[in-house]
Order: C-alpha cells, then sequence, then structure tokens
C-alpha cells in the first residue's frame, strides 16, 4: 500500500503576463514528486523547465476581463526531485495574467511515477466545469486536480462521480491525501491583468478503474478549466532464493 504525505504547498505566485516563477515550497527531498499548477489567461502556451513535463495544458484562453466572455487557460506539469531543488521558471512571450503554485507530494514506498492526465476547456459558461475521467491502472494513485478561472472568484467543491466520491470541503493544507476523499489545497485569485483564480485539490483511488468525470464548482460562472493528472509508486517485487 502507498501511503502519500503533503510535504507543503508553495506560496502563490502571479505575473500580469510573461514568464513565472513559482515558488517551491520548503522541505522538499530526492525523489519527492513536485507538482505545479498554472491559470492564466490568454491563448499564449507556457514552455516547462528543465526537466519538467507538461502533462495537460490548455491554452485557447482570451483577456476578456467580462465573467460572461472570458475563457480561462491552464496547465498541470510535475518533476521527480533529484539531488538539487529543480528550476520553476515556465516561459512564455508576453501573454496576460498567469497565477502559480508548487505542491510537494512524498510516496511511502518507493518513487513516484506519473499514470495519466485529463483537461478540459468548458465549451459554455458555467460555475462548474469538469474534466474527462481518468483511469486509474495501480492501486492507491494519488489525484491531483486544478481549477483555472477566468475571472477572479472563488472555488467551493472538487469531487469526482465515481472514486474519490466524498466532495472536498474548507481549504486543507495539514492532513496527508486519503482514500476517497478531496481535500481542497488552495483557492486564490487575482485582479491582475484579465484576472484569474487558482484552485487545487488532491486525493487517492484506493483500487484500480475509472474516477468520472472530476469537477470543480466556483462561485462566478465563466468557461472555466480543469486539468487533472494521476501518479502511482510501481510494485516491486523480490526474487525467491
Amino acid at each position: 500500500m502507498t501511503a502519500w504525505t503533503l510535504v507543503g504547498i508553495g506560496a502563490a505566485v502571479n505575473v500580469v503576463s510573461g514568464n513565472i516563477t513559482p515558488v517551491a515550497p520548503a522541505g522538499g527531498q530526492k525523489g519527492d514528486l513536485y507538482v505545479a499548477v498554472i491559470a492564466f489567461r490568454s491563448n499564449v502556451a507556457f514552455a516547462a523547465p528543465a526537466g519538467w513535463t507538461i502533462h495537460q495544458q490548455q491554452a485557447t484562453g482570451n483577456t476578456s476581463t467580462t465573467a460572461s466572455t472570458a475563457i480561462a487557460s491552464g496547465l498541470i506539469a510535475s518533476i521527480i526531485r533529484g539531488d538539487t531543488e529543480p528550476g520553476t521558471t515556465f516561459t512564455r512571450t508576453a501573454g496576460d495574467s498567469g497565477l502559480a503554485r508548487i505542491l510537494i507530494y512524498r510516496a511511502s514506498n518507493g518513487r513516484p511515477r506519473f499514470m495519466t492526465s485529463s483537461s478540459t476547456t468548458a465549451a459554455a459558461n458555467g460555475t462548474a466545469v469538469s474534466t474527462g475521467q481518468l483511469d486509474i491502472t495501480s492501486k492507491d494513485a494519488l489525484i491531483i486536480a486544478g481549477f483555472c478561472g477566468g475571472d477572479n472568484t472563488t472555488v467551493s467543491t472538487f469531487d469526482a462521480a465515481t472514486d474519490p466520491t466524498t466532495a472536498s470541503a474548507a481549504t486543507n493544507t495539514t492532513s496527508p491525501p486519503t482514500a476517497g476523499t478531496w481535500y481542497e489545497r488552495a483557492d486564490s485569485n487575482t485582479a491582475s491583468g484579465s484576472d484569474t483564480t487558482l484552485g487545487i485539490a488532491d486525493g487517492v483511488k484506493a483500487t484500480t478503474g475509472l474516477t468520472g468525470s472530476i469537477t470543480c464548482t466556483a462561485a462566478v460562472s465563466s468557461r472555466h478549466v480543469m486539468v487533472a493528472a494521476a501518479f502511482y509508486v510501481p510494485k516491486r517485487y523480490v526474487l525467491a532464493t
């Protein structure tokens, strides 16, 4: 069984345009999973720092400051920490508002690996946005979901149609990721540039199979973005002698 620890949550970093350098929280060590989620505006995509992998990026947004016509953009990326802290500058040319955080997770029994991911830009205005379901192929997978807002709003709940089913409540920055339950880890927004919101949550799926659509609900209706990624620790086998 893989138990996951939330090592830390980096402070929110906001830029009006151009590159963004989210801050990794303290406490990271070799083999830890670093996850970056960036909410941004405009259709200018980011490139990842050396060693990072962008698992999903939705970059079809605009710069409208009216909620009813605003379209968000967003991404989720990760890296497994080596001997030293990784660089964290995600680059782009111009663009608009960006809001980013890094979270660090530690597995109890090995080195995490990426499993699968999904993302969606809402096709129409709504307070809720869902991303496609994830096919979990290894038990005790850690799932991280990010809400990227088309306006400066707040988020209320993360949940999944099948599993993890227990919806998130108030922001929880201390409890370890838990099977069947979502914990909201961050909820921040900015009025800089064209406005955006960043909400992040995690949960663990103890069994294999589909999660169902992963949904987040916000206070303002826009064409928001959802991104999600799952990670696992491979089984280790001991040869008989």
